[in-house]
C-alpha cells in the first residue's frame, strides 16, 4: 500500500511513465536539462498541478509569440563552484568562459 496522495510505481510503469519521461529527456537542452526532466516525478498535489500547468501554458503562450525566447544548454558548474568555495581558489579561462554562459542563460 502507498501513502495517501501517492502514486503507486506499478501504475507508473503501466502508463510508461519511465519510458515517456526519458523521451522528453532527449529533448532537453543540454545534459542538465536532460537531468532535470529526469528527476521529475507525477504529482497527485492540486495546487502543484495547477501551478505547473499556469507555468506551462505562461511559457507556451511567450514561444508562441517571441522567437526570440529560445532553450540553450547551460554549463554544468558543479565543479567550479565547489573549487570556489576553497577560500584563495581561482578558475581558469574555460571555467570562467562557461561561468559567463551560465550567467548569460
Amino acid at each position: 500500500m502507498s501513502p495517501v496522495g501517492a502514486i503507486v510505481p506499478s501504475v507508473l510503469e503501466i502508463l510508461e511513465f519511465p519510458a515517456a519521461r526519458e523521451r522528453v529527456a532527449e529533448y532537453a537542452a543540454g545534459p542538465l536539462g536532460a537531468a532535470s526532466v529526469r528527476s521529475r516525478a507525477p504529482s497527485t498535489d492540486v495546487h502543484q498541478i495547477r501551478s505547473a500547468l499556469a507555468q506551462a501554458a505562461e511559457l507556451a503562450a511567450l514561444l508562441l509569440t517571441d522567437e526570440s525566447i529560445r532553450a540553450e544548454p547551460v554549463p554544468d558548474l558543479t565543479d567550479a563552484l565547489a573549487l570556489l568555495a576553497v577560500p584563495g581558489s581561482v578558475l581558469e579561462g574555460a571555467a570562467l568562459f562557461d561561468a559567463a554562459a551560465a550567467l548569460a542563460a
